[in-house]
C-alpha cells in the first residue's frame, strides 16, 4: 500500500517536472539559479528513494529473501554507467578550479540532470495510457512556447534575439526546438492518430518560421532528415522537398527574412570582413584548453577564465549575442579532454541505446517503443549538431533533452503492459 501512494505521487511529479521544465526563468539564490522544475526533480528523487525502500523492506513477492530484494531494487535503480561516468570525469576538473564555489554549483546541477532526472524518467515504469498522457501534455507544452514565439515574431517592436517563446534568446529558444521537434517528426510519420498528425503538423510549421538560429536550423536538418530516413524513402524525399520549398519561396517573403537571418546567424565573417564574436571565442576556447589539456580550468569556470584567452583574432566591438557558446570547446576548455570525453561517450550511448530499441522492436508499425526511439534519435542528433552553434546544456533545453531520451530508454527495455 505504501508503494502504491509512492508510485501515485511520484507519478505527479513527473508531470510536474514535464509542466515546468520548458522555460529559463529562473530565481537567484545564493549565486546559483533556480528554476521552478529544480525542487521538483529532487523531491522526486527523495520520493522515489523512499519507494525503493518500501519495496525492499515490505515487498511480498514469495520466494525473495531481503537481501535478494536489495540487490534487485540497487540493480533496478542504479544510473546508467554512461551517466556514472560523465559525473565522475567532470567532477575531476574541481580540482583545478579556481573559483570551488562555481564548479560545486555546476556539478550540483549536472548530477540533478544527469543522474536525479534521468533516473526518475527511465526507471518509472510506464504503461501506454500513461504515456499517452504524458505525450498530450507534452505537445500542449510546445504548443504553447511556439505560440509565444509566433506572437514575439510578429510584434515589429520584438528584435531578432526577442523571437524567443519562454527561453532567454533565439538561440535557447532554437535549442528547445532542436530537441522537441524530431519527437513531434517521429509522432507524425508514425503514429495512426490523424488529429495528432494535424496537430503536429501545424506546431512544426509555426516553429518554422519562428526559427531565427542558423545553428538550430542545421540541427533540425540533421535530426529530422535522419527521422524520416529511417522511416522511408519517400518519407525523406517529402521531407527534402517541403524544406526546399519553404527555403526558396516561404522564408524569404516572410517579414523577418528568414533566409538571411538565418545566415547571418552563423555567417564566419560580417559585412566589414571582419570575423564574427563566436568565432573568435572558440579561438579563445581552443586556447584555453592547449594550457590545461587534461582537467581544464575547472567546471563552472570558462566565463571568467575566458577574457584572458583572447588574442589571436580581433574581437568585434560592440554588444556580443548571448548563448552562442560551442558546448564541446566549453566541456573541453573546462573539464580537460576527460570531461569531453565523458560528455560524448554518455551522447553516443545514449544514441545507441535509442537506436538498438529502435531497431529491435517487434511491435507493429507506430508502436510507442518505435516512436519514442525514433523522436529521441533525432533529438540527440540535433542537440549535438546545434551545440556545436549554441552550448544546450543550459536550464530548460537540456532537462527536456534528458526527459525525452530516459522516457525512450526506459519504454524500450520494459514490456508494454508495465505500469507506474
Amino acid at each position: 500500500m505504501i508503494v502504491k501512494y509512492l508510485n501515485s505521487g511520484l507519478k505527479t511529479i513527473l508531470l510536474l517536472i514535464l509542466v515546468t521544465a520548458p522555460t529559463q526563468y529562473s530565481f537567484d539564490i545564493a549565486k546559483s539559479h533556480l528554476c521552478i522544475a529544480d525542487p521538483l526533480i529532487w523531491l522526486g528523487g527523495l520520493m522515489f528513494c523512499f519507494s525503493a525502500a518500501a519495496r525492499i523492506l515490505f515487498s511480498k513477492a514469495s520466494g525473495t529473501t531481503f537481501n535478494g530484494r536489495m540487490l534487485a531494487t540497487l540493480k533496478e535503480i542504479m544510473p546508467l554507467p554512461e551517466n556514472i561516468l560523465f559525473v565522475v570525469l567532470i567532477a575531476l576538473s574541481f580540482f583545478k578550479a579556481g573559483n570551488h564555489s562555481d564548479a560545486a554549483i555546476k556539478l550540483f546541477q549536472g548530477i540533478e540532470y544527469v543522474i536525479v532526472a534521468f533516473v526518475l524518467f527511465s526507471k518509472v515504469r510506464y504503461d501506454d495510457k500513461t504515456l499517452a498522457k504524458f505525450g498530450i501534455l507534452f505537445l500542449s507544452l510546445v504548443s504553447i512556447v511556439v505560440s509565444i514565439a509566433a506572437i514575439q515574431y510578429f510584434n515589429r517592436h520584438a528584435g531578432i534575439m526577442d523571437v524567443k517563446g519562454t527561453f532567454g534568446n533565439r538561440n535557447t529558444y532554437g535549442g528547445f526546438l532542436a530537441v522537441t521537434l524530431p519527437l513531434i517528426l517521429s509522432l507524425i510519420l508514425l503514429i495512426k492518430n490523424w488529429w495528432i498528425r494535424i496537430w503536429g503538423f501545424i506546431i512544426i510549421s509555426a516553429a518554422g518560421f519562428t526559427l531565427l538560429s542558423g545553428g538550430a536550423a542545421l540541427g533540425l536538418l540533421l535530426g529530422c532528415g535522419m527521422v524520416c530516413a529511417f522511416v522511408s524513402r519517400r518519407a525523406f524525399l517529402i521531407w527534402a522537398s517541403i524544406i526546399a520549398v519553404a527555403g526558396y519561396f516561404v522564408l524569404p517573403s516572410l517579414p523577418r527574412d528568414n533566409v538571411e537571418v538565418l545566415k547571418q546567424s552563423i555567417r564566419l565573417f560580417d559585412e566589414d570582413g571582419k570575423p564574427e564574436p563566436r568565432y573568435a571565442e572558440w579561438q579563445a576556447s581552443v586556447q584555453m584548453w592547449s594550457e590545461q589539456p587534461l582537467l581544464g580550468v575547472g567546471l563552472g569556470n570558462y566565463q571568467s577564465q575566458i577574457g584572458m584567452n583572447y588574442g589571436f583574432i580581433a574581437v568585434k566591438e560592440g554588444p556580443k549575442e548571448q548563448d552562442h557558446n560551442n558546448l564541446f570547446l566549453v566541456y573541453a576548455s573546462s573539464t580537460g579532454f576527460l570531461g569531453l570525453i565523458g560528455l560524448l561517450t554518455m551522447l553516443l550511448f545514449w544514441f545507441q541505446r535509442t537506436a538498438s530499441s529502435f531497431f529491435s522492436c517487434r511491435n507493429p508499425p507506430g508502436s510507442y517503443q518505435q516512436i519514442l526511439a525514433l523522436g529521441a534519435m533525432g533529438a540527440i542528433v540535433a542537440f549535438c549538431a546545434t551545440s556545436i552553434w549554441t552550448a544546450l546544456l543550459v536550464r530548460g533545453v537540456f532537462l527536456l533533452f534528458v526527459i525525452i531520451v530516459a522516457v525512450a530508454i526506459s519504454y524500450g527495455r520494459r514490456p508494454a503492459e508495465s505500469k507506474i
